[in-house]
């Protein structure tokens, strides 16, 4: 009888508790981290989210959207999260930032531009004009220099990152700002061979980047169990598979040094 109360007991306090639930995810394209392929959509952080579920139980709504419409609904409470973000102080207020890869942005110049503007201080004498997509934040040296090309006018800002691969194609633009994530993109638009891949940061320059969960929308304990879901995906090795499978090795044991 007891042992039966019992096992009513524990059914009941399992019934009782709460389901992992659903949550909206704001995906954006960037090169191997999202991206169309002919058979759907694919990336880093699709098959990211698509373990996060395996593990946790929970429920992931994947929506294609703007950088500006994601960042403007986690701000407002209206999403629940998005993927590879660089966490800042203003985002900190509203979100948590759960951390899987790390990074170093690259200065792409076409190869039309002469040696004197290679180098940053030679671009930014120059009359040459570089493209971001709008609502990146990048590492503190190039938002520096981006922040001087901003009152020189000469900042273009595309609505994705396919958009800003295009004004440099064009000859809009004569520079970008990337990750090396990007490399693909660039490939398939026939522009790697075109361009000029510079490290202009400082050598202990590195971004880090991951899941932006809603304070509002996304209760603290379940933020925890995204975050440690991502330490055991790196600790087991998943993490460095998933990156290997879209970047290559050598690319991909670097992104998961965070």
């Amino acid at each position: 009888m007891a042992a039966a109360l019992c096992s009513l007991a524990l059914g009941q306090a399992h019934a009782a508790a709460p389901a992992c639930g659903e949550f909206g995810v704001g995906y954006y394209e960037h090169g191997a981290l999202y991206y169309q392929t002919r058979n759907g959509w694919a990336g880093i952080d699709k098959d990211i989210i698509e373990e996060l579920s395996r593990r946790t139980g929970c429920q992931f709504r994947g929506q294609l959207e703007s950088t500006v419409r994601i960042q403007t609904g986690m701000e407002a409470g209206r999403l629940a999260m998005t993927v590879s973000s660089i966490p800042t102080p203003e985002r900190n207020q509203y979100a948590r930032s759960v951390v899987y890869m790390s990074s170093r942005h690259y200065a792409v110049l076409s190869k039309m531009v002469p040696p004197a503007a290679r180098t940053m201080d030679g671009f930014l004498a120059s009359d040459y004009k570089v493209g971001v997509v709008r609502n990146f934040h990048h590492s503190p040296t190039y938002e520096a220099w981006l922040a001087n090309l901003r009152i020189k006018g000469r900042v273009y800002e595309a609505a994705d990152m396919p958009a800003l691969v295009r004004l440099l194609k064009a000859g809009r633009v004569q520079a970008l700002v990337l990750l090396p994530t990007n490399w693909p993109l660039l490939k398939e638009a026939g522009l790697l061979e075109q361009v000029h891949l510079l490290d202009w940061a400082e050598p202990q320059e590195r971004i880090r980047a991951g899941l932006l969960l809603s304070r509002k929308l996304v209760p603290e304990e379940r933020a925890e169990q995204f975050q440690q879901a991502i330490l055991a995906m790196r600790n087991d090795g998943t993490l460095e598979a998933i990156f290997r499978r879209h970047l290559g090795p050598e690319l991909a044991h670097a992104m998961i040094g965070f």
